[in-house]
């Protein structure tokens, strides 16, 4: 799968056409797609999800990519889910 290609549709504001590369990227069993590669589509699914305000989705791929993508991902869904979802305790 072109996840290249999907993140650039993101970049350039066509979120949702990248939506389904990302989708199948990190349900493909083949072995094609890395987990770091999950992860990185796994950060994209939740910004997305998050600009289409369906918070409980966007913050499960977020603590994935967390733990799973590769940098800046990685440290971008770490941040997104420290300000973007902080807690009152």
């Amino acid at each position: 799968f072109d996840l290249m290609m999907a993140m650039q549709q993101f970049e350039g504001g066509s979120g949702d056409k990248g939506k389904e590369i990302f989708e199948r990227v990190i349900n493909d069993g083949s072995g094609l797609n890395d987990d770091e590669a999950k992860g990185r589509a796994h950060y994209y699914l939740g910004m997305i999800a998050f600009h289409g305000r369906d918070f409980d989705v966007a913050r499960t791929h977020l603590e994935i990519a967390s733990d799973t993508a590769p940098a800046p991902e990685i440290g971008y869904a770490a941040d997104a889910l420290r300000w973007r979802f902080q807690e009152e305790g």
